[in-house]
């Protein structure tokens, strides 16, 4: 009974309020060709994930066998490649939802802001001396805004900071000892260090000034580093920067966590997109809902699903249509161990409802399609 008496209330209303409508949303299949206005989409919760790499490239000493003559132990024996995942940030983005696009007929007085993308950003009014001239539509053939394209890929290796790198032979610094022996080399050390005391301790001829004289420390320094690089081997870092991103769709359980691939990671060969023919682990993202709709959602989608609700709004019309996302916490994961978590607001895990007035100024979030303001 109480059903029943609000589908009645709903129908009275859409009724009452028709005729103080400035603006009302369709479903695509009852648009009039012949009304002015422009297609909207109610937005769903894209995730954007930006994965830093720290890649370390190691290169053998070429007296890394005489390492001893200058007390090391460690020497690098051999080269090669390693990677590590310094961080993960996961961001929430909106696009469109091609399961729920409208067209939205409005008077003039009103001025409808739309992204790119095709959501609903806001509608407003506009001084009663300056009309909007209507947005004309702009829209695909089959009235659906597209899903975006999404390579598992998107950049790869957009930032490459050096971090430390001597290779002073490929300067040229050491060429004039092409033919140096490992003893030579650790003499050479010890004549430079020697020289170092010198300089510190004032025994150089001539003045100089205290930056002059760091100065002098530092060259030489320098080119101690790459005779000791000669046995150690050179490890070269720098960083990689690559970005993801995946439309997580609402599981059938909510209280299930959704585990969604992100990308492959392996520390011999770093990352590498889902589509690669390789055998390395995935980087999951798995997705926590908070149930924060539970307790409406269901009431909201029966009453939205009901056909005496459906054949009032095809025909009337509604205000607008609009999402209201939950809560979940997304925590980002690899080899069991959590490389970030967040909690955020993801449209398409919660419902889409009306308003049924349209003479209101309303304002969304653009990632959750969250009512934000109305006034």
């Amino acid at each position: 009974m109480k059903r029943v008496r609000l589908l009645i209330g709903l129908s009275l209303l859409l009724s009452c309020s028709l005729m103080a409508q400035n603006y009302r949303s369709y479903p695509l299949s009852e648009t009039q060709t012949s009304q002015n206005g422009v297609f909207y989409s109610v937005a769903q919760t894209e995730l954007v994930f930006k994965v830093k790499v720290e890649k370390t490239v190691r290169t053998k000493g070429i007296y890394s066998e005489s390492a001893y003559l200058l007390g090391i132990d460690n020497a690098s024996v051999k080269g090669g490649e390693s990677y590590r995942i310094k961080s993960v940030c996961v961001t929430p983005k909106g696009v469109a939802n091609p399961e729920h696009q409208y067209f939205l007929s409005y008077s003039d007085g009103f001025s409808v802001d739309i992204s790119e993308t095709g959501i609903l950003r806001s509608i407003t009014k506009t001084s009663s001396d300056k009309k909007e001239k209507p947005i004309v539509p702009s829209f695909p053939d089959d009235k659906r805004f597209p899903m975006p394209v999404k390579d598992d890929l998107k950049a790869e290796k957009t930032e490459v900071n050096p971090i430390f790198e001597k290779q002073l032979l490929n300067q040229g610094i050491l060429n004039k000892h092409p033919f140096l022996t490992a003893q030579q080399a650790v003499a050479e050390i010890k004549r430079l260090r020697e020289q170092q005391i010198k300089i510190i301790s004032g025994e150089v001829e001539g003045t100089y000034l205290n930056t002059t004289v760091d100065y002098m420390y530092k060259q030489l320094d320098e080119i101690i580093n790459g005779y000791v690089a000669l046995f150690t081997g050179v490890e070269t870092v720098t960083e990689e920067e690559y970005t993801f991103s995946i439309i997580p769709q609402k599981p059938i359980f909510i209280e299930e966590d959704l585990l969604v691939p992100v990308f492959k990671f392996s520390k011999e060969r770093g990352v590498s997109s889902l589509s690669a023919k390789n055998d390395d682990m995935k980087v999951v993202a798995r997705i926590h809902s908070l149930n924060t709709t539970k307790n409406i959602s269901s009431l909201v989608t029966e009453q939205a699903n009901s056909k005496d609700f459906k054949k009032a709004t095809e025909k009337q019309g509604v205000g607008i249509y609009y999402s209201v996302p939950e809560q979940v916490e997304v925590f980002v994961e690899y080899a069991n161990e959590t490389l970030a978590n967040k909690k955020l607001d993801l449209a398409q895990y919660g419902f889409v409802t009306t308003l049924i007035n349209g003479n209101k100024q309303v304002e969304f979030d653009q990632c959750s399609g969250l009512l934000k303001k109305i006034w």
